[in-house]
């Protein structure tokens, strides 16, 4: 919990996040997370709310079938019809509303690990031998550049 705690500050603290317009989204069970945290990833999230260079989602407490789960629990409580729901309508009960363009999968292994199920269906996977703690800036231009070299096909 402290490398959350101490990186959450730091993300609260660094003027490149206001200066480079970057906003982060935090995804799954908060609530399982000790108060510390979760107070910390919703000053970051309204902090950064309204840019909009950069996305950057957090998931944690996250799995995606829980997310599914939780999604369909949410469509149950509000009486929707069957023949209502479409994959646009069911999107936006999921954690994160939108597709993602690129999943970095750190740890060496490689597979998505139920990892953004629904909204990863057709993002570029960029698999790093590193854990996450040990994950630093040029591991992530490193990603970022080989996924500025594909050729997006989405599907086709």
């Amino acid at each position: 919990m402290k490398v959350f705690d101490n990186s959450f500050e730091n993300l609260l603290k660094d003027p490149r996040v206001d200066e480079n317009k970057i906003k982060f989204n935090f995804i799954g069970r908060l609530n399982l997370f000790p108060k510390n945290i979760q107070e910390k990833a919703k000053a970051i999230t309204e902090k950064t709310k309204d840019h909009d260079n950069l996305i950057v989602n957090f998931a944690l407490g996250y799995g995606g079938r829980a997310e599914i789960v939780d999604a369909t629990k949410k469509i149950m409580k509000e009486n929707i019809k069957p023949e209502e729901i479409d994959e646009n309508s069911f999107a936006g009960y999921l954690y994160l509303k939108d597709d993602v363009d690129l999943i970095i999968r750190t740890s060496g292994e490689k597979r998505t690990s139920g990892f953004l199920l629904w909204q990863g269906s057709f993002a570029e996977l960029v698999f790093v031998d590193k854990f996450w703690p040990e994950f630093e800036k040029e591991d992530f231009i490193n990603a970022i550049e080989e996924y500025s070299r594909r050729q997006r096909r989405f599907g086709k």
